[in-house]
């Protein structure tokens, strides 16, 4: 039996097209706007930073006494921060001494250490103020041999931010010069720490003044 013809009815494909249109796209340009707001301090003012050309940072020392702990430190330092015009504070139990980063245009340095005896602490402006221009005498105990003065004076010249570091076994003694931007003395000394010596900042007495009488 010859097998069944099936018959295909083919009709012409016609090609639909769809009626949709294109939606535009947004890339949100508007949210990759540089104008960003400016944050507030938390008081209702705004605190701009420290790089911002109207404020005129400066740095100062104080020399601080009456503090026994790290609680005292802790203190000083959360406090300080707390007024306006005042950038960074760093406090050194051991040296007694403060450092402090202030708007020259809200306080001066002589404002910063009465805020240091509102805490009950007594504080005056180091005059001498060589450590601010990145100049720093150390009085260093435990040195032996010159290979002591050697491990210290290595260490020291291979530190970021550190410029010259020198040494005197007979002095115990060291002259350290750094950029203020990138480390500051108690950065130094604690270096000088971990190599298993003592350090302190130097303390120089001034000349004695010869009174002259008229005969």
């Amino acid at each position: 039996m010859a097998p069944p013809y099936f018959f295909v009815l083919s009709e012409p494909i016609k090609s639909v097209q769809s009626h949709e249109k294109s939606q535009p796209v947004s890339f949100g340009l508007s949210d990759m706007s540089t104008n960003r707001p400016v944050v507030s301090n938390g008081t209702g003012s705004q605190a701009p930073s420290a790089s911002s050309p109207e404020i005129k940072a400066q740095k100062c020392f104080i020399c601080v006494t009456g503090m026994t702990c790290a609680s005292c430190v802790s203190n000083i330092e959360r406090n300080l921060l707390k007024h306006r015009g005042i950038f960074s504070v760093l406090v050194s139990l051991m040296a007694g001494k403060a450092e402090v980063k202030y708007d020259s245009h809200v306080l001066d340095a002589t404002a910063v250490t009465e805020l240091i005896k509102d805490l009950g602490f007594g504080a005056k402006v180091i005059e001498d103020n060589a450590v601010a221009h990145g100049k720093l005498d150390l009085t260093i105990t435990g040195m032996t041999c010159a290979s002591c003065v050697h491990n210290i004076e290595s260490k020291l010249n291979l530190t970021r931010g550190i410029l010259m570091a020198s040494v005197a076994l007979a002095t115990n003694k060291a002259q350290v010069e750094f950029d203020p931007e990138v480390l500051g003395p108690r950065d130094i000394i604690k270096l000088i720490q971990g190599l298993g010596f003592e350090a302190r900042l130097a303390t120089w007495q001034r000349p004695q003044q010869t009174m002259w009488k008229s005969t």
